[in-house]
């Protein structure tokens, strides 16, 4: 007994530790100089034990406790690795870490003759999507030298869009921020939000200095490669591990503004508005004689009437009068624009009502229904929606709209608008899911609805309860499994961005998806693609003959093999 209990003890006693090697992903080259950490679940928390690996690449990590752990790896010029490392008692657990190269774009920023320009900002942007809208954000800055050149580096393999802005479209910015205006970013790399009272002219002399309506009629603006002022005609660069991209030269030219004229009309009684609201949405304008910039609060005269200077691109108005508000989206391009009419209609009610083919539910009641303006241009921001109706105890509900194009918002069960954090979906609704949208004998699930005027007929939503599932296996061309590719599944309708799904197999090539709507869908697999990438019309347009259609029944579950797509 004395035996056992000291067998016992020495083997509680025994260490644990971990140890393996770093390597170059694309050569198998053992890197040094590598740094190793061991971290716990709270990502908040610094790193339990950190080593560097030696000159062969390898490392070790003595005396760890049993458990589960992140083993991440990093070394300049390569990407940052995480693995998930078992620990168990008395063993050393054996970590091989393949290091993907970063890259690298470069190239040159001229003027309109061919001269460099020095200390312009160069942005590399990635591309996010929101409700099946681009959004860029800039992951990696540089600024060019004397001879206009810039370099961005240590860059993850993907695809980026290239960005430069001009030292003079910082300056506006700087005077602002000197005169104490209170300034927001968003909506894109260097756009701003500037909100400033009316009949106070006196502030926009202070900032701009005088004549600043002439001096500003041209202004450098941020130009997309391969030179375009919209980031929505921006090209996007393809890099590779460890590819050295160069040749993305901008050429920076002044923008030249167009005045915008128009008025804002009262809809109640067909006369221009008097004491009216005007706001922007669109790409950056320029800060003229009615102080409008970005996409914010605009000046508008007491007359209701308002003289804009933007710069062309994408713009939606929105004007306010009385208990009214109208919207007019218009595309600016190289001349200027004179009659624009903002009608401001007041609200009017939109009846709806609630069904269940899963029969009566309490929790339907907790359901969030809205409207969301479609503007049915691109635009820097989403639209604002309609204030949220929950249903009455027999289902109907009733919502508020002007005139215009909408989309139907059902949350948390079909997302168009976030939902708090504190709502969650109720167990009763997890397989919950919208089977239709119809106003009177139209389906507006995926055209949206159009209205002119109050409706006579209901908004009927119908919640559908028997998903289906789609599960199946990928394959490589020779018939093996592919494990860890990452499986998507895409409706036929693409607007409808809440449907998509996407999932990583295992170690058999195997996947599920489950509580799946029924519908049309393509399923794909790639082994290797950027995230997010599949809600690119542009890179899909290379891939749609690689899917497999499959069609969700209700209730029904659907099995698919596919052949997975070799690299990207």
């Amino acid at each position: 007994m004395i035996q056992l209990a000291l067998i016992a003890l020495l083997a509680q006693n025994a260490s644990s530790s971990i140890q393996g090697v770093v390597l170059n992903a694309g050569t198998s080259v053992p890197l040094s100089k590598a740094i190793v950490e061991i971290l716990g679940d709270d990502n908040s928390a610094p790193p339990l034990h950190t080593t560097t690996t030696e000159g062969n690449g390898r490392f070790l990590i003595p005396n760890v406790r049993p458990g589960r752990y992140r083993l991440v790896a990093s070394r300049p010029g390569y990407v940052r690795r995480t693995l998930s490392v078992a620990v168990s008692q008395g063993r050393t657990e054996e970590v091989q870490a393949l290091l993907t190269p970063t890259a690298a774009i470069s190239g040159r920023v001229t003027g309109v003759n061919g001269e460099p320009m020095g200390n312009v900002d160069v942005d590399a942007l990635r591309a996010s999507y929101q409700d099946g809208r681009r959004v860029l954000t800039a992951v990696q800055s540089a600024h060019t030298d004397d001879r206009g050149e810039y370099r961005l580096f240590w860059l993850p393999p993907g695809r980026y869009y290239v960005s430069a802005t001009h030292s003079d479209a910082k300056s506006m910015v700087h005077r602002m921020i000197a005169s104490g205006l209170t300034i927001s970013v968003g909506g894109g790399p260097r756009q701003f939000n500037m909100v400033r009272s009316t009949g106070d002219p006196a502030v926009a002399g202070s900032i701009f200095g005088p004549g600043v309506e002439e001096q500003q009629s041209e202004r450098y603006v941020t130009v997309y490669f391969p030179g375009t002022i919209s980031e929505q005609t921006a090209s996007p660069i393809d890099v590779r591990a460890g590819a050295d991209v160069g040749g993305v030269d901008m050429q920076l030219a002044p923008g030249r503004a167009r005045h915008v004229r128009g008025v804002v009309v009262n809809g109640a009684t067909g006369q221009v508005a008097q004491y009216a609201g005007l706001r922007v949405i669109g790409a950056a304008a320029l800060p003229g004689r009615l102080g409008m910039t970005g996409s914010g609060q605009a000046e508008i005269n007491r007359d209701g009437s308002f003289d804009l200077t933007l710069l062309p691109g994408p713009y939606t108005f929105v004007g306010t009068a009385g208990n009214g508000v109208g919207y007019v989206s218009l595309e600016i391009g190289d001349a200027e624009v004179d009659g624009v009419q903002v009608v401001a209609l007041p609200e009017f009610n939109v009846n709806g009502r609630l069904v269940s083919d899963g029969g009566d539910n309490a929790d339907l009641l907790d359901l969030r229904i809205s409207l969301r303006r479609d503007l049915g241009i691109q635009v820097t921001e989403s639209p604002a929606s309609s204030l949220y109706s929950n249903p009455r105890a027999d289902g109907t509900f009733v919502v508020d709209a002007t005139p215009g194009d909408y989309r139907v918002s059902v949350s948390p069960i079909l997302n168009l608008n976030p939902a708090p954090p504190s709502f969650t979906v109720p167990p009763s609704l997890r397989n919950a899911y919208i089977k239709s949208i119809r106003l009177g004998n139209v389906d507006v699930l995926n055209s949206g609805v159009h209205l002119e005027r109050p409706p006579s007929d209901f908004l009927e939503i119908v919640i559908g309860t028997r998903p289906g599932t789609v599960e199946g296996t990928v394959v490589t061309e020779q018939q093996s499994a592919a494990a860890g590719a990452t499986v998507v599944l895409l409706p036929d309708f693409r607007r409808r961005t809440e449907l998509y799904k996407t999932i990583t197999t295992d170690a058999s090539g195997r996947f599920h998806m489950d509580r799946v709507p029924p519908g049309d869908y393509r399923l794909f697999a790639w082994d290797d693609i950027e995230e997010g990438a599949w809600q690119d019309p542009d890179v899909m347009r290379a891939y749609e003959s690689r899917g497999t259609s499959v069609r969700v029944r209700d209730g029904n579950d659907e099995n698919v093999q596919l052949t997975v797509i070799a690299g990207r």
